[in-house]
């Protein structure tokens, strides 16, 4: 028998049911073909615990035996053999997720998606919090294990998404007690004056100040095994979008360089859940994403839209520039040719849209340039006059061959063939990084009433004197939007704190509030902002909160 998860508190007949490998699981004898042969070699390399051997021989029988009725199992147990050798846990997670893809209505799927769980909860653990908005996702999943085994694994992550279902587990009988002593830790540790632990982390370079929030937009990491999908991908739907969007008489409106920017910045699906809608809709579509970005939320500017604004400007002006020679034969559309359909910038232009100016700029040879990113310890040569439609405009530069060396295809993943744009805002405040916020809703005929509380130390507020009396005032910004980011609630106050002196203002152990909301059900983004203009701190946070319906 296979060993399962190692976890001391899982019982053994979960780990049967997650991996399936009761004896009654072996090919039969009558079945004993050369594909069945290899299947049985394979498996025990694995009772034998020699991973490298059952992965070659498990891929070996997909390559050999294509179609056979062991191919599914032989996927997943690629994928459990990277996850158990110990140092392959992004490889692992991919494989299963090849299994899902590949065979979705295979016995195996549930299995997978368990382990991808597992592997999830132990990148999270290494510092990798990309992966944790793949446990959030999974908390919505209509299959109850899969439901249950997210917030397991987010509880012991202490991560407080997980109550709700967490909850619900109570009377589980395999899982009720970790369920209960997980939301209990979760709860202790929200408590005001508590330490809470730190948001999912932001990808290098992303907003210097820190915000806490419990749910963002993940900066998705991509692996050189999604690199090939993308190779392929660029003649069917983004290709066919980019397309569309070319014009061959140079006349760009401004909303012509909108649709292209956001090309450039949003993966294919979400792009194409934007273009197809039309006025308003579109209109809409748009405000609502970039709300989610706005790095102020509790200000009437939004600078991240301004930013983007001005990058797509500038990319049209200064890298929109056409080439007339003669020589262009094929693949035409990724040139800026005069009379052509064109794209508004190049391949440097995608650059600025996406990261914006960069630190260095030299000549890299004809047609070539090189641009460095200090901030984000990255270089590429790009193209001059040809976009990077057909991956043949840029490439990792000097500085990231150097630091990459023998995984290029790692920066062509985040970097060259990812839609992102990234955005560092300067708040030019000292952060009041103990900020501290609890949000809890009612139950039964208050499920709308909601207690906003939030705490924060003494220290990061001047404490004044006016007419003989010691006093800590500041400004407490209060924001709620609703699921379609239509502002809901806004509510602005100066707050004074009185004290007898400044020793026991300074000694309190938290300056606190409780906020009273009443919201009907649905679901809402709160922002909260904390500021002292004399202390020049700020303290910023974000939560997304549902309100259950009766």
């Amino acid at each position: 028998m296979i060993l399962g998860q190692t976890r001391i508190n899982r019982s053994v007949k979960w780990m049967i049911l997650i991996l399936g490998l009761t004896g009654s699981a072996l090919p039969a004898a009558a079945d004993e073909t050369d594909a069945a042969k290899l299947y049985q070699k394979a498996r025990k390399e694995i009772v034998a615990f020699r991973w490298d051997e059952a992965l070659a021989l498990f891929s070996g029988l997909i390559e050999d035996f294509p179609g056979s009725r062991y191919e599914d199992d032989a996927q997943f147990y690629i994928g459990y053999c990277l996850e158990k050798r110990g140092d392959s846990d992004p490889e692992a997670f991919l494989a299963f997720s090849d299994l899902i893809r590949r065979f979705p209505g295979s016995p195996r799927v549930q299995d997978a998606v368990v382990h991808q769980i597992i592997v999830a909860e132990n990148l999270v653990r290494g510092k990798q919090e990309t992966f944790r908005f793949f446990l959030l996702d999974k908390l919505d999943d209509e299959n109850t294990v899969i439901r249950q085994q997210a917030a397991l694994a987010l509880g012991r992550l202490d991560d407080r998404e997980a109550l709700p279902v967490l909850e619900s587990m109570f009377g589980d009988q395999d899982w009720g007690s970790e369920a209960r002593v997980l939301a209990s830790q979760i709860t202790a540790s929200r408590l005001p004056g508590k330490t809470e632990p730190e948001s999912p982390a932001r990808k290098p370079g992303a907003l210097e100040f820190d915000i806490r929030t419990r749910k963002e937009t993940p900066a998705r990491t991509r692996t050189p095994r999604e690199i090939w999908d993308d190779r392929t991908f660029f003649l069917t739907e983004r290709h066919e979008h980019y397309r569309k969007l070319l014009r061959d008489d140079g006349k760009w409106t401004r909303e012509d360089l909108i649709d292209f920017g956001m090309w450039t910045i949003l993966p294919a699906d979400r792009f194409a859940a934007y273009f197809a809608l039309q006025g308003y809709d579109k209109k809409e579509w748009f405000r609502r994403y970039w709300t989610l970005q706005d790095p102020t939320p509790t200000t009437e500017e939004n600078e991240a839209l301004d930013e983007f604004y001005r990058r797509i400007a500038y990319a049209h002006k200064r890298y929109g520039e056409t080439w007339n020679a003669r020589q262009f034969q094929y693949l035409k559309d990724q040139y800026l040719r005069e009379g052509w359909p064109r794209a508004p910038w190049d391949a440097r232009g995608e650059l600025y849209v996406k990261y914006g100016e960069p630190n260095h700029v030299a000549i890299g040879g004809w047609h070539k340039e090189e641009w460095q990113y200090d901030r984000y310890s990255i270089d590429f040569v790009a193209t001059r006059y040809l976009t990077n439609i057909y991956q043949k405009a840029l490439s990792p530069g000097p500085l990231s061959q150097a630091l990459y060396a023998g995984q290029e295809e790692w920066v062509r993943a985040n970097y060259i063939l990812n839609p992102e744009f990234r955005y560092e805002h300067r708040y030019n405040r000292k952060p009041m990084k103990d900020l501290r916020v609890l949000i809890t809703r009612g139950e039964g005929d208050h499920r709308g009433e909601v207690q906003i509380a939030y705490s924060v130390p003494p220290k990061h507020f001047s404490i004044q004197r006016e007419h003989g009396e010691y006093a800590i005032r500041y400004l407490r910004h209060l924001l709620i939007l609703d699921e379609a980011m239509h502002e809901v609630r806004r509510h602005e106050t100066l707050r004074t704190v009185p004290g007898k002196n400044r020793k026991e203002l300074a000694d309190r152990d938290a300056i606190e509030e409780r906020i009273p909301v009443l919201l009907p059900p649905g679901r809402y983004r709160v922002a909260l902002r904390i500021e002292d203009v004399k202390a020049n701190t700020l303290g910023l946070y974000v939560e997304n909160v549902t309100v259950a319906a009766k």
